[in-house]
């Protein structure tokens, strides 16, 4: 009660407090007052927590100074304030999209959604979910075989060999694709030719034996003269 007033005397403290007086017969008497003072509280504290907070048997979700009358154990009306700093989680999601692979919040994710639980810079605990989307590049090859020169893929080619090509797939990933590429060639080509007029002379005879020359030849331009492709057949006739 912090005070008393007892024999018309405020008390503040407790103790034996002896009273002289006069009583109603006219006669000086004593009376003791034995106070006893009890005090009542006066307090205050600090607390944190996340999202929300119970003290001193109230639920708190603001930040705040908040006063509560009690009666303490002595009986006596008492006061105490919750300076209370209420931190909050966080709760939230991104979209991340890319080729092959990816790394987001320090993990690596295939297609799909996915939850990390962490403490926030408040201390709090925290929920953050990755939709994720993984497309795939393309890595292919094919054969083809031309005469001269060859078209493929968007592109002419008048060699044989391996030719590789980087594009944008349908899904925005960069892929390859390496063409195998046979060029075969044409032939093109000339000759000369002359053929020969064959004619047959009887141009020697020898008086004792009997020989017979034939000369074979070829007719040539004018201004050439004659080129002769000689045969002999030699017939010998002893006498």
């Amino acid at each position: 009660m912090n005070n008393g007033t007892f024999g018309g005397q405020n008390y503040t403290a407790s103790g034996s407090h002896t009273v002289t007086y006069t009583n109603a017969s006219g006669c000086d008497s004593v009376h003791t007052y034995n106070v006893t003072i009890n005090y009542s509280n006066t307090g205050s504290s600090s607390h944190t927590a996340c999202n929300s907070g119970t003290f001193g048997g109230q639920n708190y979700t603001a930040s705040g100074s908040h006063t509560v009358t009690y009666t303490n154990a002595s009986g006596c009306d008492s006061v105490h304030t919750y300076n209370v700093t209420i931190n909050y989680s966080n709760t939230g999601s991104s979209n991340h999209t890319a080729c092959d692979a990816t790394t987001v919040g320090g993990q690596n994710y295939p297609s799909g959604s996915h939850t990390v639980t962490y403490t926030n810079a408040l201390g709090c605990d925290s929920v953050h979910t990755y939709n994720v989307t993984i497309n795939y590049s393309n890595t292919g090859s094919s054969s083809h075989t031309a005469c001269n020169s060859g078209t493929f893929g968007g592109q002419n080619y008048t060699a044989s060999g391996s030719h590789t090509v980087t594009y944008t797939n349908a899904s925005g990933c960069d892929s390859v694709h390496t063409y195998n590429v046979t060029i075969n060639y044409s032939n093109i080509g000339s000759s000369n030719h002359t053929a020969c007029k064959w004619n047959i002379w009887w141009s020697e005879l020898h008086s004792e034996r009997f020989t017979t020359v034939t000369y074979l030849w070829c007719d040539s331009p004018v201004g050439e003269g004659r080129r002769m492709l000689q045969v002999v057949i030699q017939f010998i006739l002893i006498m």
